[in-house]
């Protein structure tokens, strides 16, 4: 696995935000335990895979305030 990480140059990202683009069944690893994977795209519609420990509380951010 490759462990650099490319920083966006993107005007929209916030400061030590990583901005990545992923295509259908690629992953992103978080940590040594969460990984997500885009499963579907269709019409600016993302379905994303999230796998964790059942530890991890997972929110979407609507919800979480």
């Amino acid at each position: 696995m490759n462990k650099r990480r490319v920083l966006s140059l993107n005007k929209a990202a916030r400061p030590g935000r990583l901005v990545i683009t992923r295509k259908h069944q690629e992953s992103v690893q978080i940590g040594d335990d969460v990984t997500v994977t885009v499963i579907k795209h269709h019409n600016g519609d993302v379905r994303l895979s999230i796998e964790a420990p059942r530890t991890t509380k997972i929110l979407r951010t609507e919800l979480s305030s």
